[in-house]
């Protein structure tokens, strides 16, 4: 390499490196209603981590060791970034056994899937469902044809109890359970739908279960997606008994909107068992923690959490096993 091809890879690096060194800082220090672009920028943390990793290895390449000494400090506030809890509460896998002076008495497998405007493939939803002995289902982006393919699937075999509304596009949702469902308002104001249910686990707790599915932050719509993420924190915190809500939240712990909803008393359990949390978009890559199930954590112990490729949908579903007590 000519020593001018080094001095432009080395400033290449550099910029790169500065550029992605602010997406952890902003994100911590993000609060109220960060407009555009922060709030895209914030979930990319750990895809901006790998991308300066690459631009070191651009620096020691272009043999500068300024550049090099300078590219590692920079990618310093990164590495930390993924290694350093995020303030908020996160899931712990637990051993729910007799031994913890909490006898569980059963146990409630969750699973969240975003549908992708209704294409997703309606065989594939079922069948993971069945394979993992999903109690309950929630989907985002539920049209009447999802719906009637999902009818058509057997879904209403495996999961009787169902409370959704299907709309075109992206604003419809809806919940099926093995166990009856009692429908409750739903959450209000919010751009899509957020329909809402309790319903009552055997020898457990009566859980009300909220499907949800913010706006998502695009260019120009980050202040409605700041609105949903707070009105759905106002109906949790005025909320009684233990709460579950489940779906795409277009958001995760690097976004300050997220950690207040986790304020209100909630743990993600779609993280326990993950160091770095279940990247769940875009479905092959996975780079960004968008799907999450939230739980009282009083009423309901995250076991386990996977994520799964679905069939038609650029979201990987999120599977999540919780323990729970007698009330």
């Amino acid at each position: 390499m000519t020593p001018r091809g080094s001095r432009v890879t080395a400033a290449t690096a550099s910029l790169v490196m500065s550029a992605g060194a602010a997406l952890p800082l902003a994100a911590r220090i993000q609060g109220g209603r960060p407009p555009t672009p922060w709030p895209q920028l914030a979930a990319f943390c750990p895809a901006a981590t790998m991308t300066a990793t690459g631009a070191l290895v651009l620096a020691v390449a272009a043999r500068s060791r300024r550049t090099a000494v300078v590219a590692a400090a920079v990618l310093l506030p990164l590495v930390l970034s993924g290694v350093l809890p995020v303030p908020g509460r996160v899931a712990p896998p637990v051993d729910h056994r007799e031994s913890d002076g909490l006898p569980a008495t059963g146990t409630f497998t969750v699973m969240t899937v975003n549908a992708f405007l209704g294409q997703a493939d309606a065989d594939d939803i079922v069948a993971v469902a069945r394979e993992h002995g999903v109690d309950l289902l929630a989907v985002q982006e539920l049209t009447p044809a999802l719906q009637a393919r999902l009818e058509t699937a057997g879904l209403g075999s495996l999961l009787p109890h169902r409370h959704d509304e299907p709309l075109p596009g992206a604003s419809g949702a809806g919940l099926w359970s093995r166990y009856p469902l009692d429908p409750v308002p739903a959450v209000e104001g919010m751009g899509f739908v957020a329909p809402r249910a309790l319903v009552r686990l055997p020898s457990g707790p009566a859980v009300t279960v909220t499907c949800a599915h913010p706006l998502a932050p695009r260019p120009g719509a980050d202040r409605r997606w700041a609105d949903d993420l707070e009105r759905l924190r106002e109906e949790l915190a005025a909320a009684t008994g233990p709460q579950l809500v489940a779906g795409d939240l277009n958001a995760g712990r690097d976004h300050a909107a997220f950690r207040a909803l986790l304020d209100t008393g909630l743990v993600d359990a779609a993280e326990a068992g993950h160091r770095f949390g279940p990247h769940t978009w875009p479905s092959r890559l996975a780079l960004v923690h968008l799907d999450h199930v939230l739980v009282s954590p009083g009423a309901l112990a995250p076991v386990s959490a996977a994520t799964l490729r679905i069939a038609g949908t650029d979201h990987r579903a999120v599977v999540t096993r919780l323990g729970y007590r007698e009330p």
